[in-house]
């Protein structure tokens, strides 16, 4: 006996399920990324007193602060390119959400590898502690999602 609420095929279409929670969170990234973005470099941007203190430092030091800033714009504009593969339902979408979750856990590694490197009295304090476990996280939850579900693959067709 058939349901009435049950679609005739049991395949899983369109946005519904995790997938939703995937979506916002998707969605969520790049206001995430810029914001970050902002509040790192900002001051480096925009008042003169920062860049006098940063012409004070090594420029191994600067050189690396420009890569982790160009590296984070990159990450931006890949995250706002992946609102539009979820929302147009692209074949490319769970490849590229890939990509940019696991460049995510790399940015934050070299991230704490750097000061480090640049501090060897570093602490990690609590705060890159749950941005590195939250980072793992999603890409525990969230890569096996978008390679195995069948919902993702009847949904990202175009």
């Amino acid at each position: 006996m058939k349901s009435l609420n049950m679609p005739e095929n049991n395949e899983a279409k369109g946005f519904g399920g995790w997938l939703i929670l995937l979506g916002f969170s998707v969605l969520l990234s790049p206001i995430k990324i810029g914001y970050s973005l902002y509040k790192d470099y900002s001051d480096f941007v925009f008042k003169e007193e920062y860049r006098i203190i940063l012409g004070t430092f090594e420029s191994t030091f600067k050189a690396s602060l420009y890569v982790e800033c160009v590296t984070g714009i990159i990450l931006f504009f890949a995250s706002l390119y992946t609102v539009y593969l979820f929302f147009a339902k692209k074949r490319l979408f769970p490849k590229c959400c890939i990509v940019i979750l696991e460049l995510s856990v790399i940015f934050v590694l070299i991230n704490i590898l750097m000061n480090r490197f640049y501090n060897p009295m570093f602490v990690q304090d609590r705060g890159i502690v749950f941005e590195m476990s939250s980072e793992l996280i999603k890409v525990g939850i969230w890569v096996p999602y978008l390679l195995f579900s069948k919902r993702v693959k009847a949904t990202f067709i175009k």
